[in-house]
């Protein structure tokens, strides 16, 4: 039993230290410490960049740094954000510039080269969305050059971008595009990756009246892709794509808007007449053309629209959708969370099911499919994969027959597709992300049942979470902010530090106020009670298993019977301890019996995510700061000028 139990503390220990080296962006980086990699490049910069194209990216990061070795890591995609910013930061230097004119060199070196570009380009452009306006200004004309001239869409879309922030308005941007389809197209694309919101609701009636007027198939698809991005619009553009579905214009990109559209706020009068345009429009469709991913996310938006009609109504819409499909499920990472955004799902046994995982997160994540009660087991046995070295490769999928049905690890704003046919056995599966740590936070039930038709409406399709995607900004480290902290003594924003605090689901965990969760510390006087510092509490931000307090670590218990658990303890008597396994999940805490418990035994891994600031900028970092030093108050020093 000892060896079993210490066993599965070895394998959570080595995932506290090991998820300090997996990159939430480069998931080649390997995991146990590796010497330079000393390599003789010509001074050809041509022969150089072709010599390192032999290199994988996690060999890439190791070699001994030159330029050319900087110029690569800015140069391909998925290399982690850390070191796009060193390489940034150094070339300025190597070259006497700044970090602005490096990036959008790069920019110009992947549009020009002769591959595809467009992963590495994406990369890019998530950097420049980091940078404030004021840093972007005195490059605007290279990015009107690059939003008119460049050879790539992307690129494109990243001159658009930087124009916009850098005039911190868009309304130059769309009298660049003027009249044309290709400019207001790339323009339109581009509107998504702002990340100011109100500037991006700021567009909306020239959006709405594109779709509605535009003669190009381009623009009004890309449009509908904008229109959807835009908040506080959402039943408007309901309607808008629910009118183009019935009338079949544009209706790939119409259904997979409407898709991503909140339930709640989906127009009940639309709903019957919109299932029924789908009907027509799938049972039209050639057999041949029935694997499309079109046609997949007609049949999924048929069976969300269903949920909503009355009981026979509903039936009728799923029986024809069944006929000439599969079951589509939806489902997505809640950020900063380490959670799906539906805890349980439903399919029907021994019938073919798919599920569209999208990974809206800034960490890698997955979904795997176990047999009944074998979640631990098998999230266990992921976390004991971090000593094997073709781990990250094997996406942390363990060798085991209790692992029925598997997707890869996702890199963040990745979406993937599980096809499979459900158990024939009804009974509930878990789903898990298999990521070391994740197992004990993320997951959810996959109830197989002999007839969908029994499930209620709710059940069958309950209305998803809601949230936010802030976008990836950088991977902070204490060396990037500890030399900017006394910036965190004056002059914030309460106001920002209260909204970050809730975006970021602190209160979940954490009580501030009288307010909030129990998982984590109290913070309302944590400086006072804890003596900490400001570096102190970023640190524990940054590095979560840096040190964890007794009160609050993830124990892992082993009882009588082998049956292993994790969680936080929440309560305990003389008689039994209380533990919950996933501190965001609202259930009643698993009671465990003292005398059952055979080995009891702390975690080395936080059960707080890393990664929590990776989406915000420096100043909404001490802006966050000042509010958790502050214990909410917004008389604080910090808050004044």
């Amino acid at each position: 039993m000892k060896t079993r139990f210490l066993s599965a503390l070895v394998a959570l220990t080595l995932a506290g230290a090991g998820l300090a080296k997996f990159s939430v962006v480069g998931a080649e980086e390997e995991q146990t410490p590796q010497t330079t990699i000393k390599i003789f490049l010509p001074k050809n910069p041509v022969a150089a960049a072709y010599l390192l194209r032999r290199y994988s990216n996690a060999e890439l990061v190791r070699i001994e740094r030159s330029e050319p070795v900087y110029r690569a890591m800015l140069d391909r995609q998925g290399i982690d954000a850390v070191y796009r910013q060193e390489a940034l930061r150094e070339l300025a230097k190597l070259h006497e510039t700044d970090v602005v004119k490096e990036l959008l060199a790069a920019v110009t070196r992947v549009d020009q080269g002769a591959d595809d570009g467009a992963g590495a380009l994406r990369d890019l452009a998530q950097t420049l969305a980091g940078f404030r306006g004021q840093q972007l200004a005195p490059y605007r004309a290279d990015l009107q050059k690059l939003a008119t001239d460049a050879k790539r869409p992307v690129a494109r879309q990243i001159g658009y971008t930087g124009l916009i922030l850098a005039d911190n308005t868009i309304d130059e941007a769309w009298t660049l595009a003027g009249d044309s389809p290709s400019r207001q197209s790339d323009l339109l694309e581009s509107l998504a990756a702002l990340p100011n919101v109100a500037m991006r609701e700021s567009s909306y009636r020239q959006v709405q009246e594109l779709i509605a007027t535009s003669n190009e198939s381009t623009v009004r698809s890309a449009a509908i892709r904008a229109a959807v991005a835009i908040p506080n619009h959402d039943a408007e553009t309901f309607e808008l794509l629910a009118n183009l579905i019935q009338t079949d214009k544009e209706r790939d990109a119409a259904i997979a808007g409407m898709l991503r559209l909140p339930r709640s706020n989906w127009i009940k009068a639309q709903v019957g007449v919109t299932a029924l345009a789908l009907l027509d429009a799938a049972q039209k469709t050639p057999a041949d053309q029935r694997t499309s991913e079109g046609f997949r996310s007609l049949v999924q938006l048929g069976n969300d629209l269903a949920a909503l009609l009355p009981a026979e109504e509903a039936k009728r819409v799923r029986d024809v959708l069944d006929n000439l499909g599969v079951r589509m499920i939806s489902l997505r990472a809640v950020p900063h969370q380490m959670q799906y955004d539906r805890a349980k799902i439903y399919v029907e046994a021994g019938k073919p099911v798919e599920i569209v995982f999208e990974n809206t997160d800034i960490m890698p994540h997955n979904i795997v499919i176990t047999e009944p009660g074998a979640m631990a087991e098998v999230g266990i046995a992921a976390e004991r994969m971090q000593t094997e070295p073709d781990a990250v490769a094997r996406h942390f999928i363990p060798e085991s027959p209790k692992v029925l049905h598997a997707m890869r690890q996702l890199q963040p704003y990745e979406t993937d597709r599980l096809y499979f046919t459900a158990p024939k056995k009804p009974g509930d599966y878990s789903y898990i992300c298999t990521f070391p740590g994740h197992w004990r936070r993320m997951f959810g039930v996959m109830h197989v049942v002999a007839d969908l038709d029994a499930v209620p409406a709710e059940e069958l399709n309950p209305e998803p979470v809601q949230f936010e995607v802030r976008r990836f900004v950088r991977s902070w480290t204490m060396a990037d902010l500890a030399p900017h902290l006394s910036e965190a003594e004056h002059g914030r924003s309460f106001e920002n530090g209260q909204k970050l605090f809730a975006a970021i689901s602190c209160a979940t965990c954490h009580r501030m106020r009288g307010q909030g969760g129990q998982i984590g510390p109290e913070l309302t006087e944590v400086f006072r009670k804890k003596n900490y510092t400001r570096e102190t509490l970023l640190r524990e931000i940054l590095e979560p298993s840096h040190k964890i307090d007794d009160q609050f670590k993830t124990q892992i218990i082993v009882t009588k019977d082998g049956t292993q658990v994790a969680g936080v303890i929440v309560q305990q008597d003389n008689e039994a301890v209380y533990l919950i396994r996933n501190p965001l999940e609202d259930c009643e805490p698993i009671r465990i019996v003292k005398a059952d418990i055979d080995e009891q035994a702390p975690a080395k891994v936080s059960i707080m995510p890393e990664g929590l600031l990776n989406t915000m900028t420096q100043a909404e970092i001490f802006d966050l700061l000042a509010y958790v030093e502050s214990g909410g108050n917004a008389s604080y020093s910090a808050f004044r000028e």
